[in-house]
């Protein structure tokens, strides 16, 4: 199953728009990085009991001393040990926007393995986050490889 760590930038947005609703029971590994105050900050996935994946953006703007992460759709929060993101990672192009964070204590409500091999352009997704409203969404996709990705006829925009 590929793994695609889908952060919605509160600072130039208010969550995504439209998808499926969906459930916490569904996407157990769904996490939330929420500021000291509470407020979600952006998403991310369980791979193991103790580490997380999400988005080298977000670890940009806050100390990870600032930020715990929400299990169970905010029903525990807990605090992080460790983090880290790629020296590759550029905040213009967003290129390489992966970031790990590791859990100052074990969490058991279920994981979700990382890709073994790259999608092929054209294939279908979901990612899951929250919407305006905070809630779980499935939102379909269609999955771009590296190579188109990269090739300049997308970009980012507020």
């Amino acid at each position: 199953m590929l793994v695609i760590a889908a952060c919605v930038c509160i600072i130039n947005a208010v969550g995504a728009v439209g998808g499926v609703a969906t459930t916490i029971e569904a996407h157990p590994y769904i996490v939330s990085l929420q500021d000291t105050n509470g407020s979600l900050v952006c998403g991310g996935v369980l791979i193991d009991t103790r580490t997380v994946v999400t988005t080298a953006q977000r670890l940009s703007f806050y100390y990870v001393s600032q930020l715990v992460v929400g299990v169970s759709n905010g029903a525990r929060d807990v605090s992080i040990a460790n983090s880290t993101f790629t020296l590759g990672f550029a905040f213009i192009t967003m290129q390489n926007d992966v970031a790990v964070l590791i859990l100052a204590e074990a969490v058991s409500v279920g994981t979700i393995p990382l890709a073994t091999e790259e999608p092929t352009n054209g294939v279908s997704g979901v990612v899951t986050t929250w919407d305006s409203s905070n809630n779980l969404v499935d939102i379909a996709v269609s999955i771009i490889g590296t190579q188109e990705c990269g090739s300049g006829q997308y970009s980012y925009s507020e």
